[in-house]
């Protein structure tokens, strides 16, 4: 997945979608994906960021199935803009 994350280019930057896995996106939409320390805005798992990536369902509605945890609530409209392609 980190080099998933890292090979496709993303509609929009943004600033961090962190956890295991931080997520840089840059404003030409290629992304850094590394591990990281810091507390994450958004909780999911691999499955999950799976169907992101493929572009399966939006994080908002993801979010309100309960397949993603939100910790902090402006990184869902941020990581749906990340992630609709």
């Amino acid at each position: 997945m980190h080099h998933g994350l890292t090979v496709r280019t993303v509609r929009q930057g943004g600033d961090r979608i962190d956890g295991p896995l931080g997520l840089d996106v840059g404003p030409d939409g290629t992304a850094q994906c590394a591990p990281s320390d810091l507390s994450p805005d958004l909780r999911m798992s691999t499955a999950v960021l799976s169907q992101l990536w493929l572009g399966g369902a939006p994080v908002s509605r993801l979010a309100r199935s309960g397949r993603v945890e939100v910790v902090a609530a402006e990184a869902v409209r941020q990581a749906d803009l990340m992630f609709g392609w």
